[in-house]
């Protein structure tokens, strides 16, 4: 049997029918989030009543059980996902957005986008994403439909592509991928190469680092077994 696509994968012109997907009000935020998250909240949702269109900008603000399944089919079928701050500055549904192959939109700058999950993400989420600045959203007269709408299709494609390229890097793979990592590889990757910055090869350490790479693989191993 063909195997389906991975969900993040790019797929055919025309699946994509809708513009924008938001979800999310301005309940239960953060205190350190909660002013500016609510401003950039409710400045969306005036947008999106504004364009009156579900093709255009997709909103299902409702509490019943099967919202969040119905909300990540729309992400499948939207070009851009729209990230407002949330719990944090970057709120966990990026992550959502990059696995359904959605491209997300963040209220943030270049800088404070490679600081988030920058083993998983940096350098690619620059390039993969739509960065905005809070304050340029929140200025009088930014239109975000016509900003997202004037993005040239070559641009489009390439985010498209890279979210493609990169996005199995999110996930805990139960078997291996060929040529590529996983979270959990890129996780381990990374306690190797603190371990090695933190101390010089000798005989003791060489000992801690077989230890250290017996643990990863016990680890990674126990997840996956979990998982499946």
């Amino acid at each position: 049997a063909k195997k389906a696509p991975k969900p993040w994968k790019p797929i055919a012109r025309g699946r994509r029918v809708t513009l924008i997907a938001l979800d999310g009000t301005s309940r239960r935020l953060q205190p350190r989030t909660a002013g500016i998250g609510r401003k950039i909240r409710a400045r969306l949702a005036l947008q999106c009543r504004r364009a009156n269109n579900a093709s255009v900008c997709a909103t299902p603000f409702n509490a019943s059980p099967t919202s969040v399944e119905r909300f990540l089919r729309i992400r499948q079928r939207s070009v851009f996902c729209l990230e407002p701050p949330g719990y944090t500055r970057t709120p966990r549904s990026v992550l959502d957005s990059l696995l359904l192959g959605c491209i997300p939109v963040l209220f943030l700058g270049r800088r404070e986008a490679s600081a988030y999950l920058p083993q998983h993400l940096a350098p690619w989420i620059r390039e993969a994403a739509v960065l905005i600045e809070p304050r340029r959203f929140l200025s009088h007269g930014f239109d975000l439909v016509a900003h997202l709408r004037a993005i040239p299709p070559a641009q489009v494609r390439s985010m498209q592509y890279l979210i493609g390229r990169y996005a199995h890097r999110l996930t805990y793979s139960r078997g291996r991928i060929p040529h590529s990592l996983d979270a959990v590889d890129i996780l381990l990757q990374e306690l190797v190469r603190r371990f090695h910055q933190r101390w010089q090869y000798g005989p003791m350490q060489w000992a801690a680092q077989q230890a250290l790479s017996d643990a990863a693989a016990w680890w990674r191993s126990s997840i996956l077994s979990r998982l499946g």
